[in-house]
Order: C-alpha cells, then structure tokens, then sequence
C-alpha cells in the first residue's frame, strides 16, 4: 500500500473493521484499550506507511462527530446556552458534525437515557452534568468505551470524564457573598439563598462559596436555605414569600441558580437587596427596574467557543478549562444580542 502524507479515521475503521472511537483511544495512547485491539491499529498504520510520530496530529486533526446535550425548560439560562452553541457550532460546522439533544433537568433519568441514546456514534460528547451516582456510572462507560465526555457549567468531579469547562462555582459564589456582604453593608439581619435544583454541582457550590464568606466575614448575618423550587414560578414566588415571612428582619436574597421569571417580578415589590446569576431576558429588566442589586453572569460565547475546542482538540485526562467570572450591575450591562 502506498505511503500516504495524512491518513484519516475513516481509513484505518474501514479498514479494521473497528469503531471510530475505538481508533481515536488507541491513537491517544489510553491504557485501557485492549492488546489485540492496539496491534490491529498499529498494523493498519504500517499498512498505510505512517510513522509514530504523525498520530497526535492524525488524532487531533480529523473531523469529529460531537454531541451536544443541554437541559430544557423555562429556565432562561438555558435558552441562552442553546443559542450559544448553536452559534459557536456554525463556526465549525464546515469540518466537523455536531447533534444536539434536550433534556428534562427535573426528571433524573432522562439525562441518562439521552447520554445513552445520543452518543454511540460519538467520539466526544459536551453535557451538562447531572451530579448522580446514575451519571457517574454512564460516564465513566462513555470514557471507557473510547467516548470523551466534556462537561460545561455542572460538572461531575467523580466521574472519568475528560475535561470540564465552566466557571470556579465555588468561587463564584464567594463573589457573591462579598458583594451581598457589601450592598447590605453588613447590617444585622438574615440572608436567604434560594435554588431550583439541587442535582446540578455547580448550583451546590456556589452555595457552598456564599455561605463560607458570609460566615468568615464576620458580619452579624445568618443564612437560612429554602426548599429548592424547580421549574415553576408559581412555586418559586410561594416559596420566597413563605420564607421570608418567618424570617425576623430578612436583608438580602440570594438565587443562587435557576431563577424563574416570576421571582423578579415579586422581588420588584419587596424593599430587599437581592443577587443572582446569568444575564437573561428575565434578569436584565431585573436589573434595570431595581429588583436585582448585582447579577453575576457567564461568557456564554466564552464558554461555548471553549467548549467545542476542547471537544475536538483531544483534552487531556482530567483537564479543567475556566471561565471568567463575570459582575454587572445596571452601569455595565452589555447589551441584548442584536441590539446596537
């Protein structure tokens, strides 16, 4: 056969018979491809007359199949992420195939059907990770079946996955007690931290980051955490008036993920200083009408862009891609995308 200057996946798994995914984990050198399974590539290689040292660039360069698996819902964050991978994925369109796939954030197991169902012909798969032992489970299979999983947002630190790419929500939500700390000036009183979810990690830590500030800083604060009130506004209002009925001089309000519409439209009638994530259709008339104090927001096309990058350029193991951490308040919020 003769010496080729590039081969392509599709050469040596037509040619073996194998998987793509299976040729790209013996190209990247993992260790638990089977013996039988690396001498076939390996001779494949000979065959075509390709040395070693070509295969980083023969496993980096070829054109990737990707999935893309993001939740649904009204969560306006989440629209937001769609539109932004779908523009980020019209960037890389002409060399690469892409799928995106939806699901329920408040049904655990359709994360993990759509994982399953979404990505045997993948050779990288970006999700938003669900944090569940169930999760953990199908991405380890994923990885070990050859399939890099790179998680965006809510990451899964157990699981095998490749990479993750997102913000330090640990850190971030210690910006957000600073700046709760700083915008009720530290006076006496009682701050709520509101959720929707409790299964995404990033939702967890950001939490987690408020309250260690909030408590190190010594101010005469308590923090009390309300039920987590998934997809409905109705309930997410019910709950924030319930809540802050039984607390005794409530000064701030903290929504650390999952904010529904119906939220900032109640926190425009409560005298209550209040912060948030992600700058939205919902959050950025919020903001302008003074029922938001700060909201903390993602580089959508940041993370997108990074996203798909790492999906195609080959993460090393375990390799972690952060983004910045955004603060707007009504002085500095960007523009909608199409607006001047």
């Amino acid at each position: 056969m003769p010496v080729r200057e590039r081969a392509t996946i599709s050469d040596i798994a037509e040619h073996t018979g194998l998987s793509r995914s299976t040729i790209y984990r013996v190209l990247d050198g993992r260790q638990r491809t089977r013996p039988d399974t690396k001498k076939r590539v390996e001779a494949a290689l000979v065959e075509f007359g390709f040395a070693r040292s070509a295969l980083d660039a023969l496993s980096r360069d070829q054109d990737k199949a990707v999935s893309v698996i993001l939740p649904k819902g009204s969560n306006p964050f989440f629209r937001e992420l769609s539109e932004g991978f779908a523009r980020a994925i019209a960037l890389y369109s002409d060399h690469h195939s892409f799928r995106c796939h939806l699901f329920d954030p408040y049904n655990p197991n359709d994360f993990i059907e759509i994982l399953k169902s979404a990505t045997p012909d993948a050779d990288s798969v970006i999700a938003v990770g669900v944090d569940s032992p169930s999760a953990v489970d199908a991405i380890d299979l994923l990885e070990s079946s050859g399939t890099r999983v790179i998680t965006v947002v809510a990451d899964v630190p157990m699981s095998r996955r490749s990479a993750f790419v997102g913000q330090d929500s640990f850190l971030a939500g210690r910006v957000a007690g600073r700046l709760m700390s700083q915008i009720t000036l530290g006076q006496p009183g009682e701050l709520l931290v509101m959720t929707g979810h409790l299964e995404f990690r990033h939702l967890l830590d950001r939490r987690a980051g408020f309250e260690q500030f909030i408590n190190l800083s010594g101010a005469p604060q308590t923090i009390h955490f309300a039920e987590p009130y998934g997809c409905c506004s109705q309930n997410a209002c019910r709950i924030l008036e319930e809540t802050l009925e039984l607390l005794r001089n409530p000064v701030g309000v903290y929504i650390s993920g999952g904010g529904q519409p119906g939220l900032y439209e109640l926190l425009e009638t409560i005298d209550i200083k209040a912060i948030t994530h992600e700058v939205s259709e919902v959050t950025r008339p919020a903001l302008a009408k003074g029922a938001l104090d700060v909201v903390i927001g993602h580089d959508i096309g940041d993370l997108c862009y990074k996203a798909l990058k790492t999906a195609i350029d080959v993460p090393r193991q375990g390799s972690v891609v952060r983004c910045g951490i955004d603060v707007f308040v009504l002085e500095n919020l960007p523009p909608a995308i199409g607006q001047v």
